[in-house]
């Protein structure tokens, strides 16, 4: 997983979080589903600061956008459903910082 982290005042398009599941889904095992999620540093919801087009790449990886918001850590978690039903999930956070 890596982490990107922004400034409150950056366009929303370079504020992402991207997901690396390939080290524990087998080869040959597609992704079916992916639900992603956020919350703020008090534990409230804001999902709604992702943007719908969440990105799925062939190789395993999410790259999951969102929006800027206030000096904050935001906890992103991003749960996945596989062809053969196996379901993971990974947290990533996502720190918003002054400039």
């Amino acid at each position: 997983m890596s982490v990107q982290s922004f400034s409150a005042k950056q366009p929303y398009e370079k504020y992402y979080v991207s997901f690396n599941f390939s080290r524990v889904i087998p080869s040959g095992v597609e992704i079916s589903s992916t639900a992603v999620t956020a919350v703020d540093a008090q534990g409230a919801d804001a999902t709604a600061t992702i943007i719908n087009n969440t990105l799925l790449t062939g190789d395993c990886k999410v790259h999951v956008c969102v929006k800027g918001g206030t000096v904050q850590i935001y906890k992103i978690t991003c749960k996945i459903v596989c062809d053969n039903d196996e379901k993971y999930e990974l947290d990533g956070y996502l720190p918003v910082v002054e400039e």
